[in-house]
This record gives C-alpha cells, structure tokens and sequence, in this order.
C-alpha cells in the first residue's frame, strides 16, 4: 500500500532475496490486480504497474491474475464492485476479509465473447495510460534534477 500511495515512484520497500523466494507464490509482472483486505484501505483496487523489477505482493492485500485483468480491475473500481468488496468486509477497528469470503463473492458476468471484445478494446486505453504515466514519471525526474540547478544559477537558460 505504500508504494501505491507513492504512485510506484520511489521509497520501494525491499525484501532481501530469502523474503523473494518465501514469498515466490505471490511474485508479480505487472497488470495484475491487486486488492487490499486488511486496514482503512481495505478494499482499495490497483493495477501492478510494470517496473522491470523483481516484484511480489507485499502482506494485506491479494492478486488476482487473468487474462481478464482489465475487465476485474474495472468492475471491481465500479460502486457494484465496491458494493460487494464492502459487503465482506468485516471489523471496526480494523476493517479486513479474508480470501476465503473473498472467493465465495457472487460475480455476474457478461459471456466470454463479450469480455474479451471488451478486453481487446480497452487494452488500447490502458496501454496509453501507462504510456503517459511513463512520461509523467521521467518528466517529474527530469524536473525534481534540473529545477535545483537552474535555480542556483548552475544552469542558465536564454530567453529572447
């Protein structure tokens, strides 16, 4: 959670190689689905973003790999996914479910054929967004190294 509330920019939190093999069931490639269970996030919806890092899912949260994984991370963000997400969640002081609740959710769905034209089409959309995330992320980096050096004078732009 904390690296999705950093946007995946920065401050990863590592594990060392011993923690990557333990934990190797629940290793990541991005574009997954990833849904928080335990805490005030609970029930909160992202994608993996693809990082060419070695990746796996941190505690609190579980994955959900499909070919589908645009069709689930949408309708998972929607109120009826937010609906049934909340209805399992159980605890005051600590709002959690479990993965076997998790499971045992009810989902309607539209036919398969259906699905993947909906797949095909929004593929389109995704790959542009992490496109521009992309961007923003190297733009932001270009900005955060030259800002301080323009403004002590080490950089110097002409204007006119």
């Amino acid at each position: 959670m904390k690296d999705y509330n950093n946007n995946f920019n920065d401050n990863f939190v590592y594990i060392d190689e011993n923690g990557y093999k333990f934990l190797k069931k629940s290793v990541l490639y991005g574009n997954e689905v990833i849904i928080s269970n335990v805490g005030e996030y609970s029930g909160t919806v992202f994608r993996c973003p693809k990082l060419n890092k070695p990746m796996t899912l941190g505690p609190n949260s579980i994955v959900l790999k499909s070919k589908y994984n645009n069709y689930f991370y949408l309708f998972f963000k929607s109120t009826l996914g937010q609906n049934l997400l909340n209805g399992i969640i159980s605890g005051s002081a600590q709002p959690k479910f479990n993965k076997t609740a998790f499971r045992n959710l009810e989902i309607k769905y539209p036919s398969i054929n259906y699905i993947e034209d909906f797949e095909q089409l929004i593929k389109l959309y995704f790959d542009k967004i992490f496109k521009n995330q992309k961007q923003i992320q190297t733009l932001e980096k270009m900005r955060d190294e030259l800002l301080p050096k323009l403004m002590s004078g080490e950089i110097r732009v002409n204007v006119g």
